[in-house]
């Protein structure tokens, strides 16, 4: 690799710009508005907004997101889940950290690790 291309992959990870871009197509894609361009300008300002302030930016998923994901792999509504259910259903959402210690895991456990592991990797403004 020359060093004009280390020097932009640098940049592009400094500056956290492939996880920016992936998540304006994200919500993009999933809300689908009318005008895409004035749609991720308006969530550009979100998140300029959120860095800001010190406030939690716009993420696709929510924690009634990971809670309806916890009740499709808790098919018999035992409550719990395995660890490897877990981890395999939070790797299809792009979550690939190990973020359970237990065998089993609860609703409320699995919903508020996985939320905030989710919100810290959609964290795509520079500190």
């Amino acid at each position: 690799m020359n060093p004009r291309e280390t020097e932009a992959i640098g940049y592009v990870e400094e500056h956290k710009l492939q996880p920016l871009m992936q998540q304006l197509i994200e919500l993009t894609t999933y809300h689908q508005p009318g005008d895409p361009r004035a749609f991720m300008i308006e969530q550009l300002k979100h998140l300029i907004s959120a860095r800001e302030s010190g406030t939690e930016p716009p993420t696709l998923l929510e924690a009634n997101n990971f809670a309806a994901i916890f009740g499709l792999i808790d098919i018999t509504g035992r409550g719990t889940v395995s660890k490897a259910e877990a981890q395999s259903a939070l790797r299809k959402v792009g979550i690939e950290a190990d973020l359970f210690e237990s065998e089993l895991i609860t609703r409320d456990h699995f919903v508020k690790a996985a939320e905030a592991e989710y919100k810290k990797l959609n964290i795509t403004f520079k500190n």
